[in-house]
């Protein structure tokens, strides 16, 4: 998501629109796998169901999305976690 031009101590966090935009832009340049390793940043109302619905899609299109829960402690109501 951060690129190659990115320092090493970038930090990882995201908002949940910004990961869901990136997953479904990763989608539609066909990648089978998706990793995610990243801390989310405060959202609340609609772009946590953004991220949910993306990684939905990701399942429709037989995407494996790997996910590194717990940046933050937060491993019960992330949305990268609730996600089937």
């Amino acid at each position: 998501m951060f690129g190659d031009a990115a320092p090493a101590s970038a930090a990882s966090d995201c908002s949940a629109a910004e990961a869901a935009r990136v997953i479904v832009d990763l989608i539609a340049a066909a990648a089978s796998v998706i990793n995610l390793s990243i801390g989310l940043a405060e959202d609340t109302g609609r772009p946590r169901n953004d991220l949910e619905e993306a990684l939905d899609f990701a399942v429709e299109r037989s995407v494996l999305a790997v996910v590194a829960a717990g940046n933050h402690g937060c491993l019960d109501g992330c949305g990268i976690t609730r996600d089937p």
